[in-house]
């Protein structure tokens, strides 16, 4: 943007301004360098009324920014701009910003200067009265003249204004307290609503804390009864202790007497015994006697029986001999038949041999020599070509194999490419659910129910987009708004009617959805449609290189869209020589709005936009940093992404031909070996042919050789049949002496025997006396035995009775103690029999479980119920007084903040009042809540009328119009003026949308109320001013020139202006 010179026209005399005194705060001067579209200025205010008037784009807002921006107010105040870095004119590295607020003795004047640095950041420096100093100094200067920027009541810029107007009643009290309370009211304010809140806990605790004891209290009233229950039978149950401790002394002495009775059978047993055992000796020597003899006959019928056993092994012996000469003989003449076998196989192999060599013979005489060779070297030739064949289909088949296996690799790259591709996507996905959950749970139900639409639904504008270079994706970003990024496209309007109600009604889920556009005949357009006004190559002189639309890729309907709404298909692309000659492209040109992008790490990318002023040929132009993309730079390209989809299909169809081919192949191969082996097979029955007379000569002669062999070893019969008759004579003879020693062997061992028979017959006898004496040893020990059986049972069972005894002597005491002195009293009115004591014991039972059962734990909850009703009536009762005394507390405070609240909204209520019944309309402010005691809730209700038929209705968005909010918000702003004791007052553009009417009366009201003696200054905006309005001494109208043809301000002369002025008025007069 060229240099602009810019002047302030100050329309009343300046005499005046010293004449009056400028309240402690107020601004004096404001000094503007390169300063949004100053390149310098120098504003001096009226100490009342400040008048700001001049046409849209010359700069009076700017005024507003450089008085909040030079105060140390955020950006965020003047709802603008975000950066600070904003603020300085175009092509300008610096700016500063100069306040002079009125003090005594001398005014503090604040000076701010802000930059440009490295890294797209901006630097601030401050100065008081020439010195620099910090931030947090101009903070304390600023707040001790009681200036307070956030407040909107005081400082109201443009963009602010709506925001004002849409407060509710809650926030426009706390403004209004903000802007002309004292700190103390607003403390009890805040401390009203903190103690409320805790009152509201105390009181709901407490309330908890009595219906608690109020439970508690009735639980034990329910079983109150059970609980006197349980302490009846606990008497009972005392009472059947006592008899149960008298039958333990009762039953010991049962077991005690019982126990004596067993002693005595045992001492009588122990006597029989006794005498049992004297009678048991002799009987036991005589056996002792009869066992020594039967020792001596053992001795003596051992040693015939070894005697005995000795004579017969030898004749065992003998006897084995005799058996083995009849074997001797048997295997002589077993020999002498295979002898004669042998012979007889001999006779039989020669007859044999000479039958297979007649045979063989007559054989080869009929075998014909015939010529077989040519026939086999006619079935080599045939192998050879089929092993040719075979082996070339095999090479063709690896050949296949492995062309198969390049494209299973090249198959395999293109999905690893499809993968990589389709995760770009996901990442995009991933991103849009992060930023918008509905968004993205929306796209999961479009891709479950794409069938029930007619068209095409596209997914939000952000997934499809594709950029051609990652690089130029913060293009299209800084572009299209985020709004439309995540928005739905809708080829058909039905279908986006009902996708609306599916997920905006059914599902809740708050997106944006689009139609995309149709021309007037209702046909889907088509992105081809729009064409850009002015030719890429004519752009070429400023740098430019291609459209928008030229550097993504879309779906023709998305990018029909983004043509329509965001003229992607005019709007240029510049390079570094646009960013040169950027100043003679904004003026020269004729383009509103152009990109330049990233051309370097240190040279971030801006987006410049051009408008003319209505009200003369000023260019303004504007120009941001881009911001860093943050999901578009993902490049996914449709195009390359078919290009592999269908490499893929083509590759799946050559390896499907080739495993076609290949089966072909193996099924050839498989004939080929089937022909290769038959022709093996032939071949080696013509070459066994060939080999069969060689074959047979060679057996011939091998047969003869064996036959000649045969006949050569024959074997005399005679001879070996005298010669094994005469071995067995021998052995004939040598059996017969062996059977004489065995005949004498026999008649020993007899006369043994019939000893050994004698000493056994004595050895009986002794054993029958003997048994005879251990019988009567046995009756005598089984006498014995049962009299020690008896003497033990009667053992165990004192024992046991004195075991018995002692235990319940030992229950009886663990149940009195050591003595029963103590309780003989008591015992004596309880029965002495056992009897008497049971039935006792069982009446009192039947007692009881007439009483029932009652679980101890009732019991002990109720103790303890008890315990901590008592506790929680203390605490009930110290809570319910705590709450009587926080009660005093509050009404103390809230009549201390109430009263004086109630005053001063009455006050402003009088005036506001006032000011709307000087503009023939009515209004009324009050103090309004639903509940006294709920203190976040108190709110400023302001009703209007602006219509004699109508009544008093509240103030809201929704009743009123906007000239209508903008008067009421007006005058309210002015009722508080005499209230509030801050040095100035700045608003911006608040007659926007006012009728004449009410913006004269307006302005009247502002005159009036600014003029008094001790008004704060008023600075007032505004593009206008209505003709004939009231004027006064003590205001000033300020205009706003800003233009490439106006002079330096310096050189501006009013004298001169109001001379030139007259002769054009003289001239009309003529005319």
């Amino acid at each position: 943007m060229v240099d602009t010179a810019s002047t302030v026209l100050t329309a009343a005399s300046r005499k005046h301004k010293s004449a009056e005194a400028f309240v402690k705060g107020s601004i004096v001067r404001i000094n503007l360098k390169n300063f949004l579209t100053y390149d310098q200025c120098s504003f001096r205010l009226n100490p009342k009324l400040n008048v700001i008037i001049g046409p849209n784009g010359t700069g009076k807002s700017s005024v507003v920014c450089a008085i909040c921006i030079g105060l140390g107010g955020k950006p965020s105040f003047l709802a603008r701009a975000k950066e600070l870095g904003d603020f300085i004119k175009h092509g300008k590295d610096k700016a500063s910003i100069e306040v002079e607020l009125c003090n005594t003795p001398k005014n503090d004047i604040i000076r701010r200067d802000i930059g440009h640095i490295a890294g797209g950041k901006t630097s601030s420096a401050w100065f008081l009265n020439g010195a620099a100093v910090s931030v947090k100094q101009i903070d304390e200067v600023v707040n001790k003249h009681n200036v307070m920027l956030s407040n909107l009541c005081q400082f109201l810029p443009q963009e602010r204004v709506a925001d004002f107007a849409k407060m509710n009643k809650i926030e426009l009290l706390e403004n209004t307290e903000l802007a002309v309370c004292p700190v103390s009211m607003q403390e009890d304010h805040k401390w009203l609503k903190q103690y409320r809140t805790l009152q509201k806990e105390l009181e709901l605790k407490h309330k908890d804390d009595v219906e608690y004891l109020d439970k508690l209290v009735q639980k034990n009233e329910r079983v109150e009864r059970e609980v006197k229950r349980f302490q009846e039978r606990h008497k009972i149950m005392e009472r059947l202790k006592i008899l149960d401790q008298k039958r333990g002394w009762l039953v010991y002495e049962e077991a005690r007497q019982e126990y004596n009775k067993r002693k005595e059978e045992h001492k009588a047993l122990k006597q029989k015994k006794s005498i049992a055992q004297r009678e048991l000796l002799p009987l036991i020597k005589i056996i002792e006697k009869i066992k020594n003899a039967m020792l001596t006959l053992d001795k003596d019928n051992k040693k015939k029986g070894d005697e005995l056993k000795s004579m017969a092994s030898e004749t065992k012996n003998i006897h084995t001999e005799i058996g083995e000469m009849d074997e001797k003989v048997q295997e002589k003449w077993d020999e002498y038949k295979e002898r004669e076998k042998d012979e007889q196989l001999r006779l039989k192999k020669v007859e044999q041999c000479q039958l297979q060599i007649s045979g063989w013979e007559g054989e080869l005489e009929q075998l014909q020599e015939s010529d077989v060779q040519s026939e086999i070297d006619n079935i080599k030739s045939e192998t050879k070509s089929t092993v040719t064949a075979i082996a070339n289909a095999e090479h063709e088949q690896l050949f296949i194999q492995e062309r198969k296996q390049r494209k299973q690799r090249e198959i395999k790259g293109c999905e690893a490419k499809l993968a990589e591709l389709n995760n770009l996507n996901e990442r995009r996905l991933e991103f849009l659910r992060r930023k918008n959950k509905d968004c993205y749970n929306a796209i999961v139900w479009l891709r479950s129910n794409r069938s029930m639409f007619k068209a095409t639904i596209h997914e939000p504008i952000l997934l499809t987009i594709d950029m051609k270079d990652p690089r130029h994706a913060e293009l299209l970003e800084n572009h299209i708004s985020f709004r439309d990024l995540f928005a739905f496209v809708c080829e058909d309007g039905d279908d986006n009617d009902r996708f609306i109600r599916e997920v905006h009604e059914k599902q809740a889920l708050r997106v944006n959805v689009i139609k995309a556009p149709r021309s007037r005949e209702g046909k889907l357009m088509t992105s081809d449609a729009y064409r850009p006004r002015r030719n890429i190559k004519d752009l070429k002189q400023w740098g430019f290189t291609s459209f928008l639309r030229e550097l993504f890729k879309a779906p023709d309907a998305v990018m029909a869209y983004l043509c329509k709404q965001y003229r992607v298909h005019e709007i240029p692309v510049g390079s570094a020589r646009t960013k040169d000659i950027v100043d003679q492209v904004t003026q020269k040109s004729n383009i509103d709005l152009f990109f330049i992008p990233t051309l370097s790490p240190n040279q971030v990318g801006s987006r410049y936009s051009v408008k003319k002023s209505k009200y003369s040929s000023n260019t303004i132009v504007g120009s941001r940093a881009l911001r860093r993309a943050e999901f578009l730079d993902s490049k996914v390209d449709p195009d390359e992404l078919k290009q592999i989809q269908q490499a893929m299909q083509n590759l799946k169809s050559e390896a499907s031909r080739d495993t076609v081919r290949y089966s072909d192949l193996a099924e050839q191969k498989k004939k080929l070996e089937k022909k290769d082996n038959e022709l093996r097979t032939k071949m080696k029955e013509l070459l066994q042919h060939k080999n069969k007379r060689k074959n047979l000569e060679n057996k011939i002669m091998l047969k003869k050789q064996n036959l000649e062999e045969l006949e050569n070893s024959p074997v005399d019969l005679e001879s070996i049949r005298t010669g094994i008759e005469r071995a067995v004579n021998q052995i004939i003879l040598k059996k017969k002496e062996l059977t004489l020693k065995f005949i004498t062997k026999i008649r020993c061992c007899v006369d043994v025997s019939i000893g050994k028979g004698t000493l056994q017959l004595r050895y009986t006898q002794c054993l029958r006396r003997r048994a005879k004496a251990e019988q009567q040893v046995r009756e005598l020990n089984l006498k014995n035995t049962e009299l020690i059986k008896a003497c033990e049972r009667v053992e165990e069972a004192k024992k046991e009775a004195e075991q018995k005894a002692k235990q319940l002597l030992n229950e009886a005491k663990r149940k009195t103690g050591d003595s029963i002195d103590h309780l003989k009293k008591i015992f004596a009115d309880y029965p002495d029999d056992l009897t008497e004591v049971d039935t006792l014991r069982h009446e009192l039972g039947a007692k009881l479980d007439c009483c029932g059962t009652t679980d101890p734990k009732i019991v002990e909850e109720y103790t303890n119920r008890k315990k901590e009703i008592e506790q929680f009536q203390k605490k009930v009762d110290k809570a319910g007084s705590l709450l009587e005394s926080q009660r005093d507390d509050m009404e103390e405070v809230k009549t201390r903040w109430l009263t004086p609240l109630q005053k001063l909204i009455s006050k402003i209520n009088v005036r506001f009042a006032k000011y709307f019944e000087q503009m023939g309309c009515a209004g009324e402010v009050d103090l309004h809540t639903d509940n006294p005691d709920d203190f976040d809730k108190y709110g400023i209700r302001i009703r209007v009328k602006f219509r004699a038929s109508s009544t008093l209705q509240e103030l809201d968005p929704f009743r009123q119009s906007g000239g209508e909010r903008s008067v009421s918000t007006m005058l309210y702003l002015v009722a508080l003026q005499s209230l509030h004791t801050c040095p100035f007052r700045v608003v911006d553009e608040i007659n926007q949308g006012m009728d004449p009417d009410n913006e004269r009366r307006v302005f009247q009201v502002i005159v009036n109320s600014s003029s008094k003696e001790f008004a704060s200054q008023y600075v007032l905006i505004t593009p206008k001013l209505l003709p004939n309005l009231t004027y006064n001494r003590h205001m000033t109208v300020h205009c706003v020139y800003n233009g490439p043809h106006m002079p330096q301000h310096n050189e501006w002369k009013l004298s001169r202006f109001i001379r030139k002025r007259r002769m054009l008025k003289y001239e009309d007069e003529d005319d």
